[in-house]
């Protein structure tokens, strides 16, 4: 809102400062007063100045409109994660080992599942699987975080 009222206030504000240098063109063309068409110059300059100044605003509300837009999106990326996180508590995976694991709520809404600690810390949904159907050693999907139950946790 605020953003686009400030351009709205930029665009109009051109559109005055041209009919003001319209006006002070027309003026000295009419004019012979020669001091007086001195001062039309000095005014002609003015605006023209103040037009510069004026997109010189309008490049820097681009650009802070523009960060403004990332931030923006960080944020929500952030609240988005907050979220997925709340639906995970650390508890205990194996003796020693800890792990998210999905909070009794969600259950029905998704498969039980682990999630690797390391990815946790980094924002990301790293699934912790077993690496074999006949054994207790596990992985991460993403960081190939790995557990053996006999050795306990293991980064590669």
């Amino acid at each position: 809102m605020i953003k686009s009222f400030f351009m709205i206030d930029i665009t109009t504000s051109f559109a005055l400062i041209k009919g003001a240098i319209d006006i002070v063109k027309s003026l000295r063309k009419n004019i012979s007063d020669t001091k007086f068409q001195k001062e039309l110059i000095s005014v002609y300059d003015s605006l023209i100045d103040l037009k510069g100044e004026l997109l010189s605003l309008q490049t820097q509300n681009a650009e802070l409109s523009d960060v403004n837009r990332k931030l923006e999106q960080r944020l929500a990326e952030y609240d988005n994660w907050e979220k997925t996180k709340s639906r995970y508590k650390l508890e205990k995976f194996e003796p020693g080992v800890f792990a998210y694991a999905l909070k009794e709520e969600f259950r029905g809404e998704e498969t039980f599942h682990y999630l690797c600690p390391a990815c946790m810390e980094k924002r990301q949904k790293g699934v912790i699987s077993k690496t074999h159907t006949n054994g207790s050693a596990y992985k991460c999907s993403i960081c190939n975080w790995r557990v053996d139950s006999y050795a306990g946790p293991m980064m590669i």
